[in-house]
């Protein structure tokens, strides 16, 4: 090799060096960021936590006047009682706090060792290449790393907050739970005691929207629930022999006011006499009553809903139609995923309803599917072994 073959050869090899060196610290960098991206995400989610918990403890505090008020009758005993029932309130809302910060302490610390040791790998690796050829074996290798550090960020950002994720939503869920029913409770007490004397036919009205309203954010608290439930493996069926026909008529006496009010047809069709199974009534139901509430919500004024129940050798089988805007194949991949809505309508709900009827479904070894096609409505389907 020539002298000036040589200078041309050290001089390309500088070049790749720093090519190489550059997209390593560049990879590093993001690398970095990605991370403490994650890491802030978690603490955001801590944060909401330790948020909850100082609201709850507020809430109970700023009550603490009324309760303290002696009522007609009260005994001293009785004050008492309260007072200790206050005392062990605040004493698990301090718990609450202690387990967040305890989860909030684990997953940074078990951030920062992943951390380390990827940003460690990656400066030797950075001094590992300025010592080997460059060649095509190499970059084989780099392309490699590269995708391992993606995979690394990916679990480092979905883990560290999953179990917090799971544990707000399930604390959310239950403390939501008892003030709804709390005001559902109290307005049936208003309507019992005050129709027919002083209340007008406008404080009726309001008042049965009250219970509406209660029993719509009840049933999305429900399904947190649920969803925590299905996700844990810990969603019970208590299996009994019932008459599937049975249940999808007491479903549809629920929908029939709505079905009135939006102005479309409701109507079951059955084809056989016995279609009993071996199931948990109230889950099936559940699960007709999710599919239907979709349906109608989805059809528009002067459409049509039908419920059909047929039977084979093997399985009972539920199907729900309408005459909506039907659904476009893309959405029907994910259509039974969790929060999954249709974009294209504005509609209320979590999202949560065919992922919770799926994971029923599947529990009693059925099948559920749909047929759908844009302009021509949708079909639901679900069959349970007989």
């Amino acid at each position: 090799m020539s002298k000036k073959e040589s200078v041309h050869f050290k001089s390309e090899r500088s070049a790749t060096d720093k090519n190489l060196t550059a997209e390593r610290e560049k990879a590093s960098g993001s690398l970095h960021e990605a991370t403490l991206d994650a890491q802030d995400q978690n603490d955001e989610i801590v944060r909401d936590e330790r948020l909850m918990a100082d609201t709850k403890l507020a809430s109970s505090r700023a009550d603490e006047d009324v309760q303290n008020a002696k009522r007609p009758g009260e005994t001293k005993d009785d004050q008492k009682r309260l007072k200790a029932e206050r005392n062990r309130s605040d004493e698990a809302v301090d718990l609450e706090r202690e387990k967040i910060d305890k989860v909030m302490t684990g997953e940074r610390k078990e951030s920062s060792q992943l951390i380390a040791k990827i940003l460690d790998r990656e400066r030797h690796a950075t001094d590992k290449s300025l010592s080997e050829e460059r060649d095509a074996t190499d970059l084989d290798k780099s392309d490699s790393a590269s995708k391992l550090d993606q995979e690394m960020i990916d679990h480092l950002k979905t883990k560290g907050s999953l179990t917090t994720r799971n544990e707000f939503l399930a604390i959310v869920s239950h403390d939501l739970r008892n003030p709804i029913g709390a005001v559902t409770l109290y307005s049936e007490m208003i309507l019992e005691r005050g129709l027919g004397s002083a209340y007008d036919e406008t404080t009726e009205k309001y008042v049965r929207a009250i219970q509406r309203n209660a029993a719509t954010s009840l049933g999305l608290v429900n399904d947190l629930m649920d969803v925590e439930r299905i996700t844990q493996g810990k969603l019970l069926i208590e299996k009994d022999r019932c008459d599937l026909g049975e249940i999808a008529e007491a479903a549809l006496e629920t929908f029939k006011p709505l079905a009135e009010q939006s102005d479309v047809a409701l109507t079951i069709r059955s084809l056989e006499p016995d279609l009993s199974v071996q199931g948990d009534p109230r889950r099936l139901q559940q699960v007709m009553s999710n599919l239907i509430g979709n349906a109608l919500k989805f059809t528009k004024a002067k459409g049509k809903v039908e419920l059909t129940l047929s039977r084979t050798a093997k399985c009972v089988e539920f199907s729900v139609s309408d005459t909506g805007a039907g659904i476009p194949q893309v959405a029907q991949e994910q259509i039974f995923e969790r929060f999954t809505q249709l974009q294209s309508a504005n509609r209320s709900g979590l999202g949560l309803g065919l992922f919770i009827a799926r994971s029923i479904v599947s529990l009693h070894n059925g099948r559920i599917w749909l047929e759908s096609e844009p302009g021509l409505g949708s079909v639901f389907h679900f069959s349970i072994p007989v």
